[in-house]
């Protein structure tokens, strides 16, 4: 015979110590940060300082298809800002793309392979140098019967990574200009 069975209500007491339990976690995490002068680096959205610093950066050329598409990544990141101005900074970036074939089946045939962004870049003011660095990009894509599917998913591995070296330099970028709000006093003479 079926009847509905009342569903266990939970006691208040265990209720209320969850509940104590939960407020004294979120002050003991929460104090320390708050010593340490923890503040969100993007504070105050499109209109924050380290946003308008990035809306500042003029992204130089990049030879080829790849570095155009890296070129346009970029500048969509870092033209977030609503008063993106005067250009005063220069990224200046250099790509190089490698592939490396890692999985090999029974016939000795490549069958996945490892597409490698490597790319330097350097943040300028004037003459000066602020920021340096490498960045990489590595993403698995799979080797088809097909030559047309493998150029699709070859293609589609490419922008992957060049997704992910736009990510890393704009949160470097980001992290530099939290570092540094404003710009050097003056840049060398060009």
């Amino acid at each position: 015979m079926w009847w509905p069975i009342k569903p266990r209500q939970p006691h208040r007491a265990a209720l209320s110590r969850r509940t104590v339990l939960v407020g004294l976690t979120t002050t003991v995490v929460g104090l320390p940060l708050a010593a340490c002068g923890f503040k969100p680096m993007y504070a105050g959205g499109k209109s924050s300082p380290v946003t308008a610093q990035l809306g500042q950066v003029e992204v130089a050329r990049i030879n080829d298809r790849n570095g155009q598409v890296l070129r346009n990544a970029l500048e969509q990141r870092l033209e977030r800002s609503q008063n993106a101005g005067k250009k005063i900074y220069l990224l200046t970036v250099s790509l190089q793309e490698s592939i490396d074939e890692t999985g090999l089946s029974k016939d000795s045939f490549a069958t996945r392979a490892d597409m490698i962004i490597s790319v330097n870049f350097a943040l300028t003011y004037g003459k000066a140098q602020l920021l340096a660095g490498i960045s990489e990009g590595v993403v698995s894509y799979n080797i088809l019967d097909q030559q047309y599917a493998t150029v699709i998913s070859e293609k589609d591995a490419r922008t992957r990574a060049i997704e992910q070296v736009a990510d890393d330099i704009q949160r470097r970028l980001s992290a530099y200009f939290s570092q540094h709000p404003s710009p050097p006093a003056s840049p060398a003479p060009q």
